[in-house]
């Protein structure tokens, strides 16, 4: 996915924040915990494009997908900050941890996310674009669970996304939305 689709929810979120009368100060207020767990997880990910030898080595020789801990180690910080919130944003919460699991249950059961060459043509992809990358892989006859793999088209984006990610990106614009609240979370 495009830089455009992960900033897509933080400015909407940020967006309806504000319409509510909300206040990006109040994100701070927050106080959430155990920030080396998403920290640990974007170094993962980064480690997943940058070292080719322990990609090869992890993903391919022992089958263990770069991405499972990366979804792992943000399930496990969400469920760290969730107590002691407000409903709003707990449910915000799990449905951000709703998204990584059915990602991550994709992800673990084809070793990288499975996309559709269907609805990667009608997002606008030209079929020589189709390849295994560090992170997906055509889906095929033999692909596990393939309706929780990039199966929705986004023209203007020129890209596909999973159920997991409508569930992560709904989830983050909410959090944001409803964390720019006065003392919603005291």
């Amino acid at each position: 996915m495009s830089l455009l689709v992960f900033c897509l929810p933080i400015l909407t979120g940020l967006a309806a924040g504000y319409l509510a009368g909300g206040r990006l100060r109040h994100l701070t207020a927050l106080r959430l915990r155990a920030w080396w767990l998403p920290w640990t997880a974007a170094a993962i990910q980064l480690a997943q494009y940058r070292l080719a030898g322990l990609r090869h080595l992890l993903q391919d020789e022992a089958h263990l997908p770069m991405l499972v801990p990366v979804f792992a180690l943000m399930c496990l910080w969400i469920m760290l900050n969730l107590p002691r919130r407000s409903r709003p944003l707990q449910v915000s919460g799990l449905t951000v941890l709703a998204g990584a699991v059915l990602n991550g249950i994709a992800i673990a059961g084809n070793g990288r996310m499975p996309y559709s060459r269907a609805a990667a043509v009608l997002a606008g992809q030209r079929p020589g674009d189709f390849d295994s990358g560090p992170k997906n892989v055509p889906a095929v006859d033999s692909t596990h669970l393939a309706w929780l793999g990039d199966i929705i088209p986004v023209p203007p984006l020129h890209a596909v996304a999973s159920i997991g990610d409508l569930f992560l990106l709904a989830g983050i614009t909410l959090l944001l939305a409803f964390g720019m609240r006065p003392a919603l979370d005291g």
